[in-house]
């Protein structure tokens, strides 16, 4: 996949919007996600295409949906340790074996996290991963402010931690502030 790479100055660097704040209910499998594609080695990336293509896929995990507009990927490009202001193809392809590890990573997470019962991979996109939420930044970490919601309360109940953030690819350490009250 060709992958065109620019930058933007973005208005408002302070709190950037996002839709997919509930990605971080995945970062306990992201890394293994990509080792699997061959995305990463030795805990970096295999290069800079492999990267930006990183950020896509991981939209089409939350979304299960190959095009998304640039303002839509800032949390991404975060977790994989690109600036949010890079510029990124809108489109990914996805093959056979990216959505088979894709759709591995979300049953994992329902299959490791009981209280959510026998949910279905799109109810778990609805209910949780695409969220709502606000990206700040200071100089040292990045802040993600997730939008409460009616099914928070099972967050209580979630065997893992994704508080903070941080791969060995990332400049900053993410922290997220995601109540279930």
């Amino acid at each position: 996949m060709k992958i065109k790479t620019n930058t933007i100055k973005m208005t408002d660097q302070q709190n950037i919007p996002v839709r997919n704040a509930g990605i971080v209910l995945l970062s306990p499998f992201i890394p293994r996600l990509l080792e699997r594609l061959n995305f990463t080695a030795d805990d970096h990336f295999t290069s800079q295409q492999n990267r930006e293509t990183a950020a896509l896929l991981l939209q089409f995990v939350v979304t299960g949906k190959q095009d998304t507009p640039n303002n839509d990927l800032a949390l991404n490009k975060i977790i994989c340790g690109l600036s949010p202001e890079v510029i990124l193809s809108e489109h990914i392809k996805i093959t056979a074996e990216d959505a088979t590890f894709s759709d591995q990573v979300l049953n994992a997470l329902i299959s490791n996290w009981p209280a959510l019962g026998s949910i279905s991979i799109p109810a778990l996109r609805e209910t949780f991963l695409m969220r709502e939420g606000v990206l700040s930044e200071s100089p040292e970490q990045w802040k993600l402010t997730v939008k409460p919601g009616p099914f928070d309360i099972l967050l209580d109940r979630c065997p893992f931690s994704f508080s903070m953030i941080k791969y060995p690819w990332m400049e900053k350490t993410l922290v997220v502030e995601w109540s279930s009250q």
